[in-house]
């Protein structure tokens, strides 16, 4: 377990560095989408010219959205970026109809986890995998589908339908905030006919939960900065998307995460019902490590082998053919590549983004703590005598080894 003074070091090395932000003017809508720019500003910046920039654009910014931002807009990009439908919370704002992510675990449930037996009130539970953009999402969906034999709402027909178009895939969305709506309205998670719901929307998917069918949360994290590089090239080539922008060819990764519209420190937002036009405070930060503590189960990107075996324990999965697991995470032919960091890690670039994502990374630290914490909670079975792989058994790093590698700058 990381100890405090260890979180303490993490704590001053985020400060130091900080996050990502600001470089050329642009004008985005809320669906990110790019209008006019000054190209004077294309120049490398430095951390301390960006956030002179950032400090005068912000009061420009804000000004024009007390004047110009009605209700009714306001409300449109709170649905738009939220998810449109909001859970039953505590006072904490918590969802309360989510489990609580680290339950009593029973030894033999560890050891043998195909025996873990559930109790009579949460056999009607799904699991819920808030999925976060650019961390292996796609592949964590295939895993669940081809290895576990989950099955879950994927809209791939022009009109929804609690029909399957395909085996363990039924024909709802639970991807858009119209989506969301029709399949509460529908009762999708009582309808018997998915095992897990799949959203970005963290909020929006929790309100799918009721008190007859809980839901089980868990996501992957990955490392912002990474995260939002990955995003900003796949966005560039991705024609099928609807976040698919062919503006973005035109400037850099610099220029697209310095925007003072940028939205960032989208996990942070997600998991705190705060729109991009909020500025976030410690509160806010304090108030999403809550939420995930108590009810996120958290996976790492970079460490996909330890996320999948800490998974298979919690939920009780069992492949459906040994192997299935380790070699959907092991293809590489949906990965999407793009270029270095221009100055790499401690670079103007580096600097400026992660002072633009102080929040979303000081989160991902916690999850990271989090991370190492479930590992010895969950700790790995015994080796197979042959010597042979398997998810779930000994011989992998120490936990403290995993999240001390995966943080390091």
């Amino acid at each position: 377990m990381i100890g405090m003074g260890g979180r303490a070091a993490i704590a001053a090395v985020i400060l130091i560095v900080g996050i990502l932000s600001s470089s050329t003017l642009l004008t985005f809508d809320w669906n990110g989408r790019e209008g006019t720019s000054d190209a004077g500003l294309r120049r490398q910046l430095s951390l301390e010219d960006y956030l002179e920039m950032k400090n005068k654009g912000r009061k420009k910014v804000s000004t024009k959205d007390k004047q110009e931002v009605d209700e009714e807009t306001a409300q449109r990009h709170r649905k738009s970026f939220l998810g449109g439908i909001f859970p039953q919370t505590d006072h904490n704002m918590i969802p309360i109809y989510l489990r609580d992510a680290q339950p009593k675990v029973r030894y033999l449930d560890i050891l043998m986890p195909s025996r873990a037996q559930k109790d009579d009130e949460q056999k009607g539970d799904l699991a819920f995998f808030w999925h976060i953009p650019k961390a292996s999402g796609s592949t964590m969906k295939n895993v669940m589908n081809f290895c576990f034999g989950l099955r879950r709402a994927e809209k791939t027909e022009a009109k929804a339908s609690l029909e399957f178009v395909r085996e363990g895939i039924l024909n709802m969305d639970t991807a858009t905030p119209e989506g969301l709506r029709h399949s509460f309205e529908e009762e999708l998670v009582d309808s018997g006919m998915v095992d897990v719901i799949v959203s970005n929307y963290f909020l929006a998917g929790s309100a799918l939960f009721n008190e007859r069918h809980y839901g089980n949360a868990f996501t992957i994290f990955r490392h912002p900065i990474y995260q939002a590089q990955s995003l900003f090239y796949y966005r560039r080539k991705a024609k099928w998307e609807r976040s698919y922008r062919k503006e973005l060819m035109h400037i850099t990764f610099e220029t697209y995460i310095s925007n003072p519209a940028y939205v960032d420190n989208w996990m942070t937002r997600q998991l705190t019902n705060s729109i991009p036009s909020v500025e976030l405070t410690e509160a806010d930060l304090e108030r999403a490590v809550l939420i995930m503590r108590k009810k996120i189960f958290v996976g790492i990107q970079e460490q996909m082998e330890e996320t999948i075996r800490q998974l298979m324990v919690r939920f009780s999965w069992n492949e459906t053919d040994t192997g299935c697991a380790y070699a959907l995470i092991k293809d590489r032919s949906n990965a999407n590549e793009y270029p270095n960091l221009s100055g790499g890690r401690g670079g103007a670039t580096w600097n400026i983004a992660a002072e633009v994502e102080r929040w979303d990374l000081q989160l991902y630290e916690a999850a990271l703590i989090q991370f190492a914490e479930q590992g010895e909670k969950y700790p790995a079975g015994p080796a197979p005598e042959d010597g042979s792989a398997s998810f779930g058994q000994a011989g992998g790093e120490s936990y403290q080894t995993v999240a001390s590698t995966v943080w390091s700058r």
